[in-house]
């Protein structure tokens, strides 16, 4: 389920989020939100790269776990403003 839901995400960064549908100056929310976009996304590329490299666990790691679902937490509470 992560994986999917942070490829979702990557596949909006990557393909929607600069066609500029959405004005995310519009106010402090969409900028708020914006934010959390680009800190999930930086977050998440980072995440992959390490566990390629680094040969991470994530199925044995239980901080890697916790760190994990905070950020599909942090994923979900904006899921609504992810699609144009």
């Amino acid at each position: 389920m992560l994986h999917a839901c942070f490829q979702l995400l990557t596949d909006f960064v990557d393909q929607e989020i600069s066609q500029d549908i959405v004005d995310w100056e519009h106010d402090e929310k969409q900028r708020q939100v914006r934010k959390e976009i680009d800190f999930l996304y930086n977050w998440w590329k980072q995440r992959i790269k390490d566990e390629a490299e680094q040969n991470l666990d994530p199925i044995w790691s239980e901080r890697l776990h916790d760190i994990d679902d905070e950020m599909l937490t942090r994923l979900i509470k904006i899921r609504r403003h992810l699609w144009t």
